[in-house]
């Protein structure tokens, strides 16, 4: 994808040949999401975790008040 800013408004254009190439994964990440009993943090930790990933979700469920 590419901007072009040389008219007044941005234009967006979509190249064939822009391809993101991702590393092959040799070993698992370890990662911490907060607030991950959330609508945002659970959608997250399910794409690290079916992408290989060892998440780890912290969620302060006690209120103190």
């Amino acid at each position: 994808m590419q901007v072009h800013a040389s008219d007044s408004k941005a234009s967006l254009s979509t190249d064939s040949e822009t391809k993101i190439k991702a590393k092959p994964r040799i070993e698992r990440n370890r990662v911490l999401v907060t607030g991950g009993a959330g609508f945002v943090g659970s959608h997250l930790c399910t794409y690290l975790v079916e992408r290989g990933d060892h998440v780890s979700g912290l969620q302060p469920l006690l209120r103190l008040a």
